[in-house]
């Protein structure tokens, strides 16, 4: 063999070579952009509703604290505990809103992300949203039979509290 051919052979050879690794790393490449994108698109967002949802719902727990604090003083002050009652049904709205378009948000990641991880991630965060709105609803329920055993009289609030912290709730 000829030295023109022997060195026509390894720059074919490089340039394979070279044409390999451009295509491996087009391919990774496109893996991080699909990566890329499913963030932007679905796990930051969802990302913030759950942290509405953490927000509204510590609100949610702090007014109805608060409501059940003024129902312990000597004279009640119905105005002061409708409004936080008020205020707790209003952080508890928000709460169901966020984790139903945060459900509804992962219903569609699981549809269309580009990433065949990440759709089962959000398929199972999707049943995780589900399942937190069930509970949601079960707390949102607790909350209006602990008021309403108060409201009649059935319980004082001091009384729902000894057993609170005894674990008897």
């Amino acid at each position: 063999m000829s030295i023109g051919k022997k060195i026509f052979g390894i720059a074919l050879c490089m340039l394979l070579f070279l044409a390999a690794v451009a295509f491996l790393s087009h391919q990774r490449l496109s893996r991080i952009s699909a990566e890329i994108s499913d963030q932007t698109k679905y796990i930051i967002p969802i990302s913030h509703l759950v942290e509405e949802v953490v927000t509204h719902f510590l609100n949610q727990q702090l007014h109805f604290e608060r409501a059940m604090g003024l129902y312990q003083e000597r004279t009640l002050n119905l105005p002061a505990i409708k409004a936080e009652l008020k205020f707790q049904e209003t952080a508890g709205a928000m709460v169901d809103e966020a984790i139903k378009k945060s459900s509804d948000l992962s219903r569609a990641a699981v549809t269309s992300a580009l990433s065949a991880g990440n759709r089962e991630e959000f398929a199972r965060l999707g049943l995780t949203f589900e399942r937190l709105e069930k509970e949601h609803q079960e707390f949102h329920d607790h909350l209006m039979t602990v008021l309403s055993l108060i409201e009649h009289g059935a319980v004082s609030y001091t009384h729902l509290r000894a057993h609170e912290t005894r674990g008897n709730l």
